[in-house]
């Protein structure tokens, strides 16, 4: 009995534990008059970190390694018929799936840069790490294409009496100019207190998240 008693108290454990290594965050998202909310889930893993996030008809599905880059990343969005997955292996990233209904596979090689893939998930540790500007690589949803990005810490504000940093993400080269966004992430704990985005053709009402209290 005293052997069954500590097998059940064991498991309760377990699963108290497991239960406090998942965090959720949820953003209050507006476009122009539309509402809606994001779900961001984060569970700590023996290596590093899965994150999944879901808004709207898209899912976006990540691991993420002990130096806080990507390692893996899954791709959902039922909308438009997309679903592929990219691993990170050596040099190489493997894409593999459907992008807009049509099949995909290929490889993309590294320029050496780290793999990021939602900026926002690890853009504080990483510029830490990094000093004030970081350059990195992620695909770019649309298309499972690989782009180079550069996320700058621009300065430190205050958002609901707790110190932000804010960081300018834009595409590499020229096309910086032609795209920015901005997340805005705890300066002590680097969880995304906000996102602001136009995303989509000039005149598109711009994109906004608020974390919720």
């Amino acid at each position: 009995m005293r052997k069954l008693v500590s097998i059940i108290l064991s498991l309760l454990l377990c699963g108290v534990l497991s239960d406090a290594q998942t965090t959720v965050y949820t953003y209050d998202k507006t476009k122009g008059k539309e509402r809606a909310k994001v779900v961001w889930k984060e569970t700590v893993t023996p290596i590093g970190k899965d994150v999944v996030l879901k808004d709207g008809s898209k899912t976006y599905t990540q691991s993420i390694g002990p130096d806080d880059a990507t390692v893996k990343w899954h791709y959902v969005n039922t909308a438009n018929g997309t679903d592929y997955t990219v691993v990170f292996n050596g040099d190489t990233y493997r894409i593999k799936g459907k992008v807009k209904g049509k099949a995909i596979d290929k490889e993309e090689h590294t320029s050496g840069y780290p793999w990021c893939q939602n900026i926002s998930v690890k853009g504080g540790p990483l510029l830490k790490k990094n000093g004030q500007k970081l350059t990195y690589e992620c695909i770019r949803p649309d298309t499972g294409g690989l782009q180079r990005m550069v996320a700058t810490n621009v300065g430190t504000t205050t958002m609901g009496g707790i110190a932000v940093n804010d960081l300018k993400v834009t595409p590499a080269g020229a096309l910086s100019k032609m795209w920015s966004c901005h997340d805005f992430c705890d300066a002590s704990t680097g969880v995304l207190v906000k996102f602001q985005a136009v995303e989509g053709i000039p005149g598109t009402p711009e994109t906004v998240w608020i974390l919720e209290k």
